[in-house]
């Protein structure tokens, strides 16, 4: 999969993102209008266009791979970024997933697999990725020195 880690400031990425869908607009000015530090102390969920354009504000630990569960929505792109500390995210296209372990689709537009993943992507502070329907993905994975806790946030982009 070429999944690629991208900063806020990248505004060439920003403007391909907002061309491909408006919503992009509204949750880059939301961003754009706190620092990283704010951000990082906000929690829960908040609400930026009704039920097409949401934040979830978290504090999640780091798990080792065999705990990370790979996870696809149907509805809502991911746009995850890390607010503070660092995590790896385990990779796997959906079309390759095999092994539901869980079905959260009615309630939480989440399908849980339980499917091994070999490639990842390491996001670092102020960096974010972009997840389409199209991806699994396992995130808060530790990696190297990164242990502990994550700060980050995960905005949902109705596609």
């Amino acid at each position: 999969m070429d999944i690629k880690t991208y900063s806020l400031n990248d505004k060439s990425t920003r403007d391909l993102l907002i061309a491909g869908n408006t919503l992009y607009a509204k949750l880059f000015e939301f961003f754009d209008s706190h620092s990283l530090e704010e951000l990082s102390k906000m929690e829960g969920k908040v609400v930026i266009d009704s039920d097409k354009l949401f934040v979830n504000f978290m504090t999640k630990k780091l798990k080792n791979i065999q705990d990370a569960r790979l996870e696809v929505h149907n509805k809502y792109i991911d746009l995850q970024l890390v607010l503070q500390g660092a995590e790896r995210i385990g990779l796997l296209e959906r079309n390759a997933c095999k092994d539901v372990s869980e079905d959260r689709l009615a309630e939480k537009d989440t399908l849980l697999y339980s499917d091994k993943y070999t490639e990842f992507v390491e996001l670092q502070q102020g960096q974010y990725v972009v997840l389409d329907t199209d991806c699994a993905h396992a995130p808060c994975v530790k990696f190297g020195d990164c242990d502990g806790e994550v700060i980050k946030c995960v905005a949902k982009i109705a596609k």
